[in-house]
């Protein structure tokens, strides 16, 4: 019945925000093994935006993980976000644009 409960919170992205890293992983409905890939790539769209540049590597980190981990982002989010960064005008005047 617990198990039911968090799944169905992690589904919805409802998941508590005092909720340890640790206690996140455990409670993981998904595989973990497709996790790591997905919290890597939000990492590192998390890092390059500009109100983020200050933020050490662990904090990134453990954003990037939470987020993943409580269900809030997914593949379909990263890849929204990468092609929005792709379109975006600042990517092209920093030499992204592929069309060349």
């Amino acid at each position: 019945m617990e198990k039911e409960k968090v799944n169905a919170q992690f589904e919805k992205g409802e998941v508590s925000a005092d909720m340890s890293i640790e206690s996140l992983i455990l409670d993981y409905p998904k595989s973990k093994y497709e996790a790591i890939p997905l919290a890597a790539e939000w990492g590192q769209l998390i890092r390059r935006k500009e109100e983020n540049r200050h933020m050490t590597p662990n904090e990134v980190l453990e954003m990037a993980m939470r987020d993943v981990l409580s269900g809030r982002i997914t593949w379909k989010d990263v890849r929204k976000a990468n092609v929005q960064e792709a379109e975006s005008p600042d990517a092209i005047l920093n030499g992204a644009d592929k069309s060349k």
